[in-house]
């Protein structure tokens, strides 16, 4: 009886696994935000623990209405750490628009 429910706690484990990357910088990276996440997937794809279906980028840095949509609405980019602009409603609401589901 231990070993099944050893067995499907390790299953449901294995399940669950999920990678989350988040990269915030000191200077916005938005203008080459593709191109800097496409080459640390590149890298952390060769690791054993990678997974497509659960490895997930999320962007911080200078996250604003203004860019919102060219950072979230890419393939690449999961989710954002928004600073600042989540304090504004206005702003946040406009952020949380922008994005095409």
């Amino acid at each position: 009886m231990n070993l099944s429910i050893s067995s499907l706690v390790l299953s449901v484990a294995k399940l669950t696994l999920m990678t989350f990357l988040a990269r915030e910088s000191l200077i916005p990276i938005s203008d080459n935000i593709i191109e800097v996440l496409e080459f640390v997937k590149g890298i952390i794809s060769e690791k054993s623990f990678y997974t497509e279906e659960n490895t997930f980028f999320i962007y911080g840095g200078s996250v604003s209405p203004d860019n919102a949509a060219e950072i979230l609405n890419t393939k690449i980019v999961n989710g954002a750490l928004v600073g600042g602009a989540s304090l504004d409603s206005e702003k946040f609401v406009k952020i949380i628009n922008s994005i095409s589901l």
